[in-house]
């Protein structure tokens, strides 16, 4: 066979429509979520179910696969995506009612043993590569008139989510503490990438960067017992496309090497060292409000 990838015409685009980034207040936990694809009755329960009910974030990478010898299928060809994420702020802080109840600092990032990290999630029994090289997000369209070969797309999807408890019991100082704030900005390179065939190095073809940043406040009321929202930020939103090879830095290298820790690996155990284990410092429990702490907390 004789296939040859047209690297000049590898593009990526954002296709994402529709979703925003959103916060919600609901019956047991505060919902941070894309407002498309989103359960927010998942945040109605004491455990919360599952928010994101499909995809939010819609990316789609694009190319020519030239067929010099007229061939009927991509051969051994395999192209896909690759995330990068970098965390830049992961937070939650719990704070009790009156000044003596304390407060506690949950730090997810802290949990993190690399950052940037490889944001990728196999399926039960499937390894990475396998999933980055699904051909269940690959459609392929085979030319036969003027330049003979195939157009490739890939088609990826994602949709970040936090579903954080409205209340936290402070064992040190032996009180319940409230929700006050809450805070992620985590931003995502993805990478549109082929290969020859399964194991050979990967090229990278085009990245597209995009970031999720939300920073909400929230205020108790004792009648209420519910918290309001002030929402400081929450955005959703991309940055620039650029087709061809990247520059050899901390994204693109592990999207190369395409190695762990995984974002979800890490995520899942930072989730239970702070909510189940309170492990310092991820879990940060104390007899004190934050210094300088807003007096209209709880009223």
């Amino acid at each position: 066979m004789a296939l040859k990838l047209d690297l000049g015409t590898a593009k990526i685009a954002w296709k994402t429509s529709g979703a925003a980034a959103g916060v919600d207040v609901r019956r047991e936990h505060v919902l941070l979520h894309c407002t498309k694809n989103a359960s927010l009755q998942a945040g109605d329960t004491a455990r919360p179910g599952k928010v994101n009910s499909g995809h939010a974030v819609e990316i789609e990478g694009t190319a020519f696969l030239e067929a010099t010898a007229n061939e009927f299928d991509i051969g051994g060809f395999e192209f896909g995506m690759v995330q990068i994420s970098q965390l830049n702020a992961y937070q939650f802080l719990f704070v009790g009612r009156m000044a003596s109840e304390g407060s506690t600092i949950i730090d997810l990032r802290l949990g993190y043993t690399r950052n940037p990290s490889l944001d990728v999630e196999p399926a039960t029994g499937e390894t990475i590569d396998q999933h980055i090289f699904s051909t269940n997000n690959l459609t392929v369209g085979r030319v036969v008139q003027g330049r003979k070969g195939f157009n490739v797309k890939v088609s990826f999807g994602d949709h970040p989510f936090n579903a954080i408890p409205l209340r936290f019991e402070n064992r040190k100082a032996g009180a319940p503490n409230f929700i006050a704030r809450a805070t992620r900005n985590e931003a995502f390179v993805t990478y549109f990438v082929a290969r020859e065939r399964t194991g050979a190095p990967i090229t990278i073809l085009a990245r597209l960067g995009w970031t999720v940043n939300w920073d909400a406040e929230f205020n108790w009321s004792a009648a209420a017992m519910q918290p309001t929202k002030l929402i400081k930020t929450s955005l959703l939103f991309p940055g620039e496309a650029r087709n061809g090879t990247p520059p050899a830095d901390a994204m693109s290298m592990l999207a190369l090497t395409r190695s762990g820790p995984t974002t979800n690996s890490m995520d899942a155990d930072a989730t239970s060292a702070a909510w189940k284990d309170r492990r310092e410092p991820i879990c940060m429990q104390s007899r004190e409000r934050p210094p300088g702490f807003r007096s209209n907390f709880f009223q």
